[in-house]
């Protein structure tokens, strides 16, 4: 029983412990996912906001869509469901890499988990914000949510982790 409740409390001390690597990988590679949409918008001839407007959409709601509402008012709910939606996927891919058996774990390398991870990424912004939102560029969304976001957090959460770090 002792040995039981040792275990387990190791158990949440590893994913405690765990826990900044996915927090930190997820914001990075969200600032840079944000960055090439916001250079991919503008060179598309749209304004460097208009990746953070459809984010916005949960928070503050249709209106924010329009172009009478001030950058500001898109940016800042925006920017905050960005980040927590890439945080939260950065937990993840922390659960998903480290829950997976040592082979596994080189077989199905961290770049795989994470180009997987951003293909989640995409998948839910394509859920809940395509019926608002024109997804009229999917296979350039998809590499920007792939390689801007699940690229560099696979190369940032396994060094991380790594007990030489």
């Amino acid at each position: 029983m002792a040995s039981e409740r040792r275990r387990q409390s190791m158990a949440i001390s590893t994913i405690m412990d765990r826990l900044p690597a996915g927090i930190t990988g997820g914001a990075l590679a969200g600032v840079l996912l944000l960055l090439g949409e916001s250079a991919t918008a503008v060179a598309l001839g749209a304004p460097v906001e208009a990746p953070m407007r459809s984010p916005a959409l949960v928070l503050a709601g249709e209106g924010v869509l329009s172009a009478a509402v001030p950058w500001w008012r898109a940016v800042w709910p925006g920017l905050l469901v960005h980040l927590s939606v890439s945080i939260l996927l950065g937990l993840l891919f922390i659960a998903l890499f480290t829950t997976l058996p040592r082979q596994l774990r080189h077989s199905w390398s961290p770049l795989t988990i994470g180009l997987a991870v951003g293909l989640v990424y995409w998948g839910l912004n394509l859920a809940f914000l395509s019926p608002w939102v024109s997804t009229g560029q999917p296979l350039l969304q998809i590499a920007e949510h792939s390689l801007l976001y699940g690229l560099p957090l696979a190369l940032y959460v396994p060094r991380a982790l790594s007990p030489s770090h």
